[in-house]
């Protein structure tokens, strides 16, 4: 009997940190692209893709608009390696989402998660943060580079977060932007009922970003009520092995 319950205890523990280290970071998207994808639309206008059955994407789906816009110079062709476009592409490294602009031009992109019009209908208020893993190479210093999030709850409540980088601040680094959660509840998002993820870049003229995972992460992860049900027998089956060592044997 003693052996039974602490096999019960140990299994039971082991399936409670299990399940704290899964709430603790949920992915949005690590574009591990099974292809290649490439957006590369004409001077001025948007192009519009809408890719689903992603397993690695939240939702399952993902929505790409991107911008290219030529300052000027509207006869500017584009040129070789992706220049002036949006794509995504699987390499021996995990997958990157990379926008590239030539001399001339500058660019700007929407990802955007809604379980492809469904709605997430997702809680994320046991996390504490989204964090995005990017690279970007300035070139031109013509212009700041912006980055946003924007959360918008099932009652159609958004708000918008956006850092906006001096032209010389970002080169040549691997860096990670952070998006605190308790920032959107404060301006009325409901984080218990997400229903769509809005991720933007806008680059300067002659610059390549890329964007290798766009996740939530947490500190201090708090225990959903499965795990703390599984904790307390845990708790119930350390004290039937307390209660055991104290029998007195016959």
């Amino acid at each position: 009997m003693r052996k039974i319950l602490v096999c019960l205890t140990v299994g039971v523990m082991l399936m409670f940190i299990s399940e704290t280290a899964r709430a603790a970071n949920t992915t949005i998207d690590e574009f591990d692209n099974p292809s290649f994808v490439e957006l590369l639309p004409a001077y001025g206008t948007t192009e519009h893709r809408v890719d689903t059955g992603l397993p690695d994407v939240i939702g399952g789906s993902r929505q790409i608009d991107y911008t290219r816009y030529s300052p000027g110079n509207t006869g500017l062709s584009a040129g070789t390696d992706y220049s002036d476009s949006f794509y995504i592409k699987q390499s021996s490294a995990p997958g990157q989402a990379s926008m590239s602009t030539s001399a001339s031009n500058w660019g700007e992109f929407y990802l955007t998660y809604d379980a492809n019009g469904s709605g997430l209908n997702t809680d994320f208020s046991q996390v504490d943060q989204m964090e995005v893993n990017f690279w970007v190479d300035h070139l031109g210093f013509v212009k700041p580079s912006a980055m946003s999030i924007m959360l918008t709850d099932g009652n159609g409540t958004s708000y918008e977060q956006k850092t906006i980088w001096s032209t010389n601040s970002l080169i040549d680094n691997w860096l990670t932007e952070s998006f605190p959660l308790a920032e959107y509840a404060a301006h009325g998002v409901n984080l218990t009922d997400v229903d769509q993820i809005r991720f933007y870049y806008e680059g300067d003229q002659a610059n390549d970003a890329s964007f290798d995972n766009i996740r939530f992460t947490s500190s201090s992860s708090t225990p959903e009520p499965a795990s703390m049900i599984l904790f307390g027998i845990g708790g119930i089956a350390m004290a039937g092995i307390k209660k055991l060592r104290k029998r007195p044997k016959k």
